[in-house]
């Protein structure tokens, strides 16, 4: 997963900007492990300008009878703490 400061940067399995080997490998999981499945990895500088990200993780899947789910988390990733 790469970095982009200042602005969003959306990963997604469709647009295969996710670079990361390990990120690659996860994203492909979600995709073959879900009926439907996919994922997104959204990151973000953080809104006060701290050194850091926040990270959205999207999780979508089709049920065998056609409902539709999805699983959404937020982490901040931060890089350095200041008490």
């Amino acid at each position: 997963i790469s970095r982009a400061v200042g602005e969003t940067m959306i990963v997604a399995i469709a647009s295969g900007s996710c670079t990361a080997t390990s990120c690659q490998r996860w994203l492909e999981k979600a995709k073959t492990a879900l009926p439907s499945g996919s994922a997104t990895v959204a990151i973000a500088a953080l809104a006060d300008g701290s050194t850091g990200s926040d990270v959205d993780i999207t999780v979508t899947w089709t049920m065998p009878g056609g409902e539709a789910r999805k699983y959404m988390t937020r982490s901040t990733i931060a890089l350095s703490h200041t008490p």
